[in-house]
């Protein structure tokens, strides 16, 4: 991947490699001898053409590899996002709409799928297994949250869900599971992006307001996703338990407990008994 053939791995043995005594701190005894390979140790080894090219590549080598450790949104991901378009025009504007939040998906998959598929399917379950982990963590974190109990470990729907919380499936992981499992999202969500969602949320305010009750939940629900941190996970509870759930049960009696039977049923967990939201507006 770096140009790094069996002639530089020659140089690396023969100039790059360099020992340090590590000591133990608490009696300074010798413990053991560390090796380590510095591009600075080859370009002052050797003077040819072909050693200062091999430091060349093995500091863009530790330089990159450090950057796929915590991938970032390069140049070149910005640039394959925006393609050839100029901005300021229309397309562009369009692309960017399109695009917002979504960068880093991108970054994943053209960063890390290359590297796992060099890596083979073993390596990569490796790599996956944990990610789905901690991907889990974070989707019980949101529940207990939320007053929920974490949900089963071993439905197949909820390890999908932790899949696509690691952030591993990138780009794809993004418009399968956030556009189209969430907030009945549809083409203007996908298109559009955040920007669309909320230009079609205060269509649906307007709309409510003058037609009346039969899109008043609509328009309800429209206001109450735009409520200022709402969406923050950890502020979430607060909202909800605080103002939405006691306006919503008094304007609509009974809606707590319908809730709860939805999430019981469409998303196979239930809420913590002590934190049950119907409790509270008994």
């Amino acid at each position: 991947m770096y140009g790094i053939d069996g002639e530089d791995w020659k140089i690396i043995n023969k100039h790059g490699v360099f020992s340090i005594d590590h000591r133990n701190p608490l009696d300074s005894a010798l413990d053991q001898k560390m090796q380590y390979v510095t591009p600075d140790k080859i370009r002052r080894s050797s003077r040819s053409k072909r050693s200062q090219a091999l430091a060349k590549k093995l500091e863009i080598y530790f330089v990159q590899e450090s950057r796929l450790g915590v991938p970032q949104v390069g140049a070149d991901d910005k640039a394959w996002m925006m393609r050839t378009v100029k901005r300021g025009t229309y397309p562009s504007a369009l692309l960017e709409q399109f695009w917002l939040f979504r960068s880093f998906g991108v970054a994943i998959a053209r960063q890390m799928y290359p590297r796992m598929k060099q890596m083979g399917i073993g390596a990569t379950l490796q790599h996956l297994t944990p990610a789905i982990v901690l991907g889990y963590a974070s989707l019980s974190a949101k529940a207990l949250a939320q007053g929920r109990e974490p949900p089963d470990p071993l439905d197949a729907g909820v390890v999908a869900k932790a899949f696509m919380q690691s952030g591993v499936p990138g780009l794809a992981g993004d418009l399968i599971y956030s556009n189209f499992t969430q907030y009945n999202s549809d083409i203007i969500d996908f298109a559009f992006g955040p920007t669309g969602g909320t230009m079609k949320d205060v269509t649906q305010i307007f709309k409510g307001l003058i037609v009346g009750d039969n899109e008043a939940s609509k328009s309800w629900g429209a206001i109450s996703n735009n409520v200022p941190f709402a969406n923050v996970f950890y502020l979430e509870p607060i909202v909800n338990y605080g103002f939405l759930y006691h306006l919503q049960e008094a304007v609509n009696p009974g809606y707590l407990e319908r809730m709860e039977r939805a999430v019981a049923n469409l998303q196979k967990t239930d809420y913590i008994e002590a934190f049950r939201p119907s409790s509270f507006y008994k």
